[in-house]
């Protein structure tokens, strides 16, 4: 019988992040924000029918025969944006979003060789197709091809008495272009862009023309992104390299055996996580088959390159970490196997995880909504982060325990303990360490790029004051349950079929699994040691 102990604290601190999390979702409600609100749903047209659907259409439309198809999603990322930012998404929604979506299937349709090669856009509402373009381009502007054209936009719905070609445009897009005064969404003019070959329309992408003051501003917010991810980037390689010294410095005093099985979990689980991001963007975005195999033989080789560099640097940060506070704090920040309270530290740690993480989801929700109202805050849709484009969707939930043993233990752990010896100052210590990590995490597409970096900082708070008061392990199942709960929500509205909501259920309890599991065997396993263990892991926290 495994023994159960009530944290009433952090149980009253549970239910205050639940009532937060649903009063911001009430008043999101309320005031109409669709800025930051989860944007989950599950297109009624399939990955599948997609494909069917625009195999189909190559065969009658484009005369492509024995296609082969690869389905992705796909969405117009700055008219998102635009129609979000100017508060137009009932406009757009009202006039355009049956004939010009802006999230949709991207399936790319290959014929008998190389050059046959389609992208289809089909709707994720309707199997219906909604533009296609062939690859690669090369479009004539004549006479013939102008009609082509205008018999192209009158079959796709669209009255070409009201659309009137535009040949400056046309030549500067290379391809037959056509406007319509009336067809704008506030500033954004709808524009109809249709490719001809031989007298047949072998290209028909209808887009809106973000105005050129949206992306004034997007443009800066887009770079300020990069460089911010590029500061995380840097400034987890200084700790890095900061480690390695420590190492060496302190080598007799670390024993080198211990984080083994922390360190490979973490390098596999990268290279899965990545393989299943990149691969499957790669084979319905490139070209033909030969590109998306060159492509995906570098990026496994720079993935794998990356994940053993990411998993020496942790296991380093682990080492140095723990041993530096046993040596500079007298604190045993990370138990191990051989300490015979070993399982009941990880046992009690799930459960403070468990109960830490409903907190810090009501506490991130409010952020939210401060960075809505406060500094007009939204999100738009970014394939390159989309479940629907992994290779493998029912992995996507791996990477919640990626994020939380490599994050916890470099900025956390390794991060807090080397500052505080350098500047002295238990606050800085957080600080520093925490603006890094939170750094990472700007490049997601979410604007201003300056509120993801206060949102994820304030959480890191939470996070370290975590670690500060429950130790490592702790710190981990908190940030592992968070993500998690996240990720499998995503994962099971995404496919809402038994297999994968199985899966959700399961990446959800897979802590409380774990921490049960870890509290059975332990005493069946455990060995009295030939040397003292370390003592017990307290509480602690400086005032």
């Amino acid at each position: 019988m495994i023994p159960h102990k009530m944290n009433g604290k952090l149980l009253l601190l549970a239910l205050v992040g639940i009532l937060l999390y649903f009063i911001s979702g009430a008043i999101f409600g309320m005031t109409q924000n669709e800025g930051l609100e989860d944007d989950w749903g599950t297109p009624a047209v399939s990955k599948e029918k997609a494909g069917a659907v625009a195999v189909e259409f190559a065969s009658k439309q484009l005369g492509l025969s024995a296609a082969k198809t690869q389905v992705s999603y796909d969405a117009d990322k700055y008219m998102s944006g635009y129609k979000v930012r100017s508060r137009l998404s009932k406009a757009y929604e009202d006039a355009y979003q049956s004939k010009v979506p802006l999230e949709y299937w991207l399936v790319k349709v290959t014929g008998g060789s190389p050059k046959q090669t389609f992208h289809i856009k089909v709707d994720l509402e309707k199997p219906e197709v909604r533009g296609w373009s062939k690859m690669p381009a090369g479009y004539s502007l004549d006479e013939k091809g102008l009609v082509a054209a205008q018999k192209t936009i009158h079959e796709r719905g669209f009255s070409p008495d009201e659309w009137l070609y535009e040949s400056a445009l046309s030549v500067k897009a290379g391809a037959f272009v056509f406007v319509n005064k009336a067809a704008v969404v506030g500033e954004a003019p709808l524009q109809l862009k249709v490719g001809v070959q031989n007298g047949q329309a072998v290209s028909f992408l209808p887009a809106f023309e973000v105005p050129q003051s949206y992306m004034d501003y997007i443009k800066p917010q887009e770079r300020l992104a990069q460089l911010m991810t590029f500061g995380s980037i840097g400034g987890t390689f200084i700790l890095g390299v900061v480690a390695l010294i420590y190492a060496i410095i302190h080598g007799r005093d670390i024993s080198f055996r211990r984080g083994i099985f922390l360190t490979l979990s973490v390098l596999v689980i990268y290279v899965v996580s990545n393989l299943n991001v990149a691969a499957g963007m790669l084979d319905s975005q490139l070209g033909s088959d030969a590109e998306a195999a060159v492509a995906k033989v570098i990026a496994t080789v720079f993935i794998i390159g990356l994940a053993v560099i990411t998993a020496l640097s942790m296991w380093l940060s682990l080492l140095v970490g723990e041993q530096q506070w046993r040596r500079v704090e007298g604190w045993n920040s990370w138990p191990r196997w051989r300490d015979r309270q070993f399982g009941e530290e990880v046992f009690y740690g799930m459960g403070r995880g468990y109960l830490i993480c409903f907190f810090i989801l009501g506490m991130q929700q409010v952020l939210f909504l401060i960075a809505g109202g406060v500094f007009n805050s939204y999100a738009v849709p970014d394939p390159s982060q989309s479940v629907y484009n992994m290779l493998w969707p029912a992995l996507f939930p791996l990477l919640a325990w990626l994020a939380a043993i490599s994050e916890e233990i470099i900025y956390r752990m390794f991060g807090i303990i080397i500052f505080k010896k350098l500047l002295r100052n238990t606050f800085l210590a957080i600080l520093i360490p925490n603006l890094i990590w939170a750094l990472g995490h700007t490049g997601y597409s979410i604007y201003p790029s300056y509120t993801r970096l206060i949102e994820v900082a304030v959480l890191g708070f939470i996070f370290a004051y975590t670690f500060l008061r429950y130790g490592l392990i702790t710190a981990i199942f908190a940030h592992a349950v968070m993500d998690s709960l996240l990720m499998a929500i995503g994962l099971m509205i995404s496919y809402p079929d038994a297999k994968h909501i199985g899966l959700g259920l399961f990446y959800i309890a897979l802590p409380a699994l774990i921490g049960y599991a870890v509290r059975y065997l332990h005493p069946r396993l455990w060995k009295e040691p030939k040397q003292p263990p370390a003592p017990p892991l307290e509480p602690r926290l400086e005032p």
